[in-house]
């Protein structure tokens, strides 16, 4: 962003605009940035929805975001699309005049980037985009919000998270595919047994309703942050004719069995009063169920292998940066809180370690094996061969030199590094054949080995190995 920052008149006007803003006004701004790119009247139909609706209540809307819209102006980081005229006009205009306005930020998708970025630095939250939805699904993800809002507190005995906590997902059904049902399909995850060698078409199976639902991410976050399960509303409903899917997962910590939940809540109505008819919005069906987290863990096992198997293929192609990122998305999937403290698998840990090491970024995998360097042997190793990278020779082999001794006596294993880095060495694939994915850490004694001669590194290319 540094970069960007200080070659673009678009970052000097946003950085400027922003950090010169009251905290009211940067809210404002957010509000106005939500909505860019909707009609004028779909803004206002979306924020009244879902209360009462007549003309009277409309135009008070309408006069409240415009002023909210003009103040916002003044920062000249929005325009009016296909709109020549002013606020004086706007004011006018009946609510159905406006259906013809839109506004938009300026300048392109990377501005839009920037945009986020000082915003959150200068705050400390994340702009709301509407991400290019449609009139229809926007009110369909605020029927969403309804349920967790107001359903939820009425039927089931939990304290509620914050709405940003909560997953949602939305849905088009159109006529040509399968009907959804989230707890219908949760429940045939849960007929399979994680403990078992999971089958390709389970597997199949597990990876699509994962994907249909979104679910890859709830099930490593209940994992991660100790949630007992989920409780999850799901509603089928029409939105001006046009048939949405709306859940909402919320997370529970703590012992629950979930027996209070109703299936089927047929008494809709009586929790939520609020007008739908006057939006277009039908409501066909609202279920609650409760989701246990065994019930996920399939998913986690699925993916988690997938990942590793794809980590070991990026290592033997030696594409340590690509691997790094994966390792990256490993450990933020498979993270654990306990006591205030947010805890890694070891092997992937210094895993990451190893090939941020060895795509360059010494410093950030120095820290790796700092904070893993008691636990665990190899990262002991790993942390001597980053000295010697750091041109510290007498320090890592003196490192080095108390560790060979704890090795295993394979001797395949000690040379496994020399398979990875010198394409010269006999039988070089043969080694990396036999590496497993989580054993990619132990690649680092051959290396060091190879540079590492009485108390200088070796020079050119000669193969001389003091173990």
């Amino acid at each position: 962003m540094d970069y960007y920052s200080n070659n673009s008149d678009n970052s000097k006007m946003i950085k400027a605009a922003l950090e010169s803003s009251t905290y009211e006004d940067l809210m404002s701004f957010a509000q106005v940035y939500e909505y860019q790119g909707m009609a004028l009247r779909s803004v206002l139909m979306h924020k009244n929805a879902f209360n009462p609706l007549s003309d009277s209540v409309l135009e008070n809307v309408k006069q409240d975001f415009l002023d909210v819209l003009e103040d916002v102006f003044k920062l000249s980081l929005f325009k009016f699309i296909g709109f020549s005229g002013g606020f004086d006009d706007l004011r006018r205009f009946s609510p159905a005049q406006l259906a013809g306005v839109e506004y938009a930020f300026i300048g392109d998708a990377l501005d839009r980037l920037y945009v986020l970025y000082v915003f959150e630095k200068i705050t400390g939250n994340s702009l709301v985009e509407n991400d290019g939805l449609k009139f229809e699904d926007l009110l369909a993800r605020k029927f969403g919000h309804l349920l967790y809002d107001e359903l939820l507190p009425q039927k089931v005995e939990i304290d509620l998270k914050s709405v940003d906590g909560v997953f949602s997902s939305l849905h088009k059904i159109t006529p040509d595919q399968p009907e959804l049902d989230l707890h219908k399909d949760v429940k045939e995850l849960s007929r399979i047994d994680p403990d078992k060698k999971i089958s390709e078409d389970n597997k199949k199976k597990i990876i699509d309703i994962s994907n249909r639902y979104n679910l890859e991410f709830a099930a490593h976050a209940a994992y991660a942050l100790g949630y007992t399960g989920y409780y999850s509303v799901v509603a089928d409903i029409s939105v001006k004719g046009k048939r949405r899917y709306v859940s909402i997962m919320c997370p529970v910590k703590g012992e629950h069995d979930g027996t209070c939940v109703a299936e089927l809540v047929n008494d809709f109505t009586d929790h939520i009063t609020n007008q739908f008819d006057k939006y277009l919005v039908e409501v066909l069906y609202v279920k609650i169920d409760w989701i246990p987290i065994t019930s996920l863990v399939p998913i986690l096992i699925v993916f988690r292998d997938d990942d590793y198997e794809a980590v070991e293929q990026f290592a033997k192609a030696r594409e340590f940066d690509r691997c790094a990122v994966l390792l990256q998305k490993i450990l933020m999937m498979t993270m654990r809180r306990r006591g205030g403290k947010t805890y890694h698998d070891i092997d992937d840990y210094n895993n990451y370690g190893f090939c941020v090491m060895n795509a360059g970024g010494l410093e950030k995998a120095e820290v790796v094996f700092k904070d893993c360097n008691d636990a665990h042997i190899v990262s002991k190793i790993n942390y001597a061969y980053l000295q010697m990278c750091k041109m510290n020779y007498m320090k890592s082999k003196k490192m080095y030199k108390s560790l060979i001794k704890q090795l295993t006596p394979d001797y395949e294993c000690r040379f496994l590094n020399l398979a990875i880095v010198h394409d010269e060495i006999e039988s070089a694939q043969t080694v990396i054949e036999d590496v497993i994915a989580r054993n990619v850490v132990c690649w680092n004694a051959a290396l060091m080995s190879s540079y590492l001669q009485e108390s200088r590194p070796l020079h050119g290319k000669s193969h001389t190995f003091t173990l």
